[in-house]
């Protein structure tokens, strides 16, 4: 009787460096798809572990302590935040041509959505009386 893809997987979990996609996909002769597939049905089942390094960058593990050991080992150390460089120049006067015309916009006045007069209801109100609905 031959063996099927999750049998594979689960003979190959057994390794220390654990378990691939491609890998799956190369021994037991099946597409990416289907070995994902299966490897994603051991996951759910508790039967393996994912060491996710990246979105695409992953691996299988038998056990949950595999899987973290592996994330230890081969997940990149995070980046110091570096501050900004200060700008030097903070305290230069802008140079403006002799010839150049100076317009000012007048300030904003108002708000666009202002409403005048008094507000009665809401919205749900007058969608009713429009419709001729009553309570």
């Amino acid at each position: 009787m031959s063996k099927g893809v999750r049998d594979i997987a689960r003979e190959l979990l057994k390794r220390p460096s654990g378990l691939a996609s491609k890998e799956l996909a190369a021994s037991a002769g099946c597409t990416l798809d289907t070995a994902s597939q299966a490897i994603g049905a051991l996951v759910a089942r508790g039967e393996a572990f994912r060491a996710s390094l990246g979105h695409r960058t992953v691996r299988y593990f038998l056990t949950l302590r595999e899987s973290e050991n592996y994330l230890d080992k081969h997940k990149a150390p995070l980046k110091q935040k570096t501050k900004p460089a200060a700008f030097k120049h903070d305290k230069a006067e802008a140079i403006i041509p002799k010839d150049l015309k100076i317009t000012k916009c007048p300030g904003f006045t108002g708000d666009r959505f202002e409403v005048k007069g008094p507000i009665f209801g809401g919205f749900v109100d007058e969608w009713k009386t429009l419709r001729g609905i009553r309570d």
